[in-house]
């Protein structure tokens, strides 16, 4: 069942709908059309710095994994590279500007994408998931030319979204680490705040699920010392700070989307810690660490992989952790990448063969029984390193997408979306660039990447932002939900039948089939009906809502379904809306 979100708002009277079953109605589902809103932000007004980029892969057994960065200045050709649109919402290219999307995160229901970009054309960026091409971002806002190795996060639940990005404070010199936190409301930062001390290490910020935390970790790889701020409530500065020793290059960091548990791993060593208290919960050794480590919703579970294996610890009822499996592969394999369901069901996990950085092997376990659930292996060809560059779940487990580097000869798809139970992938992507990060809302359905023009290890710039849906949806909603605007509906039903909008500030607490009519998610005593037009011999019909130019509105939610009425019949999908600028 899809539970769509998008930023939006209204002003309703309430109305009592009558409601009574029939007989069960015969639906049809098509192809989603869309409306795009047109907002724009204008033109940005730092763009000094214009940065090529190439990646390497140095696999050394025995030492470790590494990611070479090199740079040069950018030539100024615009990007040639398209988007594959199948199964596509919206791409967002970089026109020209030479940035190439490496920073990418979901919020709010996967309504909401929220980017940095820090190679070129240096800013943050909100876009909607209910825009079409040509996106236009719904706001934007420049940060410093300087900025580099920005990581974002978003809350799936919420539209708050955090940037940590790194400024150096001379050429070549230590790094400033500025933690900014955003929502969908307002190109203004809600707050920014810089670490006391600088360095040359890592850093990283993660927001709860709820939104009511947000953590950021840096390293100072000279002393070993691992920093933690706490931010709790919106505040503005840290709520909890403390340090620990920890090790010298951070390779991971991961915060359990109930937020009560933090996890970070250095090349020797991994570390629990709780964020209600700043306490060490357990330390772990590590003979091997890299970037493939993740724990659970509620920190419950850990997994990290290594050379020819992955580990899974449990806690135990002392509060203890245990391993409880140990998985084995042969050969010249690493897992390069994993990730835990938050509900704590599966575990995905992508392994390279670094013999030739080619092939790659997908694989997911039943976190509960251990069992094996799916198994995909891909070749590439060529001298291009294919390498497995995110992996990420569905909430519940179900579906997760694995983006890549790909290979030269283009024989393995860069973005690819599997269901657990499934070998083959239910849907690929094939760009003839390479993957940089990406993202997959809490239901699954939504997919959002950032990526580069050209393969990772070609130094160049240039890149987009592409937003994916992954089902079918019989109620649709499209156009940017920015005040002033008209957002567009779209349902497939009974053939030949009135429809109707359903309208409502809150969502039922009560779910539960109403006869043959199938299950209202809004609150029935709080309905609006509005008009749409009948379906047509197809079962299509449209409707549109049109959202008051009022300001004071901008954050306000409402939720919408379809109602066919010969017979009547509920949507089985509906639309959350909150309002943006």
């Amino acid at each position: 069942m899809m539970r769509r979100c998008i930023g939006l708002f209204g002003s309703l009277a309430c109305a009592l709908v009558a409601l009574s079953p029939e007989t069960p109605a015969q639906s049809a589902a098509g192809s989603v059309g869309a409306l795009g809103a047109q907002n724009s932000i204008g033109s940005p007004t730092a763009m000094t710095r214009e940065t090529a980029l190439q990646h390497t892969l140095v696999t050394t057994p025995g030492r470790g994994l590494e990611i070479v960065e090199h740079t040069a200045p950018l030539s100024v050709t615009p990007s040639s590279i398209g988007l594959n649109a199948f199964g596509g919402l919206w791409t967002y290219p970089d026109g020209g500007e030479g940035w190439v999307g490496r920073a990418v995160t979901i919020g709010r229901a996967g309504t909401e994408v929220f980017t940095e970009f820090d190679s070129a054309a240096d800013r943050v960026t909100l876009l909607s998931g209910f825009d079409v091409s040509p996106v236009v971002p719904v706001w934007g806002s420049v940060v410093p030319t300087a900025s580099t190795n920005v990581r974002v996060h978003g809350s799936d639940a919420t539209g708050l979204f955090v940037s940590c990005r790194q400024i150096p404070v001379s050429l070549n010199g230590p790094r400033n680490i500025v933690v900014s936190a955003y929502d969908s409301s307002s190109s203004t930062a809600r707050w920014s705040w810089t670490f006391p001390s600088t360095t040359y290490g890592g850093s990283r910020a993660m927001v709860s699920q709820d939104g009511r935390r947000v953590v950021a970790v840096m390293l100072q790889p000279t002393t070993g010392t691992l920093h933690v701020a706490v931010f709790d409530g919106g505040s503005a500065v840290p709520t909890r700070y403390f340090t620990h020793f920890a090790g010298l290059q951070l390779q991971a960091v991961t915060l359990s989307e109930d937020g009560n548990a933090l996890y970070a791993a250095t090349t020797t060593g991994g570390f629990l810690f709780n964020m209600d208290t700043g306490s060490l919960i357990q330390q772990f050794v590590l003979l091997q660490s890299f970037a493939g480590q993740d724990i659970s919703g509620d920190g419950s579970i850990l997994a990290y992989g290594y050379f020819n294996g992955v580990d899974i610890w449990e806690r135990q009822p002392a509060g203890n952790y245990a391993r409880t499996w140990q998985g084995y592969w042969p050969g010249s394999i690493v897992c390069q990448q994993l990730d835990i369901s938050e509900d704590g069901s599966t575990l995905v996990m992508g392994f390279g063969y670094f013999d030739q950085n080619l092939r790659v092997r997908i694989e997911a376990i039943d976190l509960r029984t251990k069992a094996t659930t799916m198994v995909h292996e891909a070749q590439g060809g060529g001298s291009h390193q294919n390498v497995v560059s995110k992996v990420a779940c569905s909430a519940d487990g179900q579906r997760f997408a694995v983006g890549l580097w790909g290979d030269e000869a283009d024989l393995v798809p860069e973005l690819s979306i599997y269901r657990r139970g499934q070998n083959l992938p239910i849907a690929s992507y094939n760009y003839g660039g390479s993957v940089y990060d990406l993202a997959i809302s809490r239901s699954g359905d939504r997919v959002v990447i950032g990526r580069k023009a050209v393969h990772a290890n070609l130094l160049s710039g240039g890149g987009s932002i592409d937003l994916y849906s992954t089902e079918d949806e019989d109620f649709f909603a499209s156009g940017t939900p920015s005040i002033g605007r008209k957002v567009d509906f779209e349902l497939w039903g009974a053939p030949n039948s009135p429809a109707r909008l359903l309208v409502a500030p809150n969502p039922s607490t009560n779910l539960f089939p109403i006869g043959q009519m199938g299950v209202l998610y809004l609150k029935r005593n709080e309905l609006s009906i509005r008009p749409m037009s009948a379906t047509d011999s197809s079962g299509y019909a449209r409707g549109d809502f049109q959202l008051p130019l009022d300001p004071a509105l901008i954050g306000t939610t409402f939720w919408f379904q379809g109602l066919t009425t010969v017979p009547r019949r509920f949507t089985q999908d509906f639309v959350q809306i909150t309002i943006l600028p």
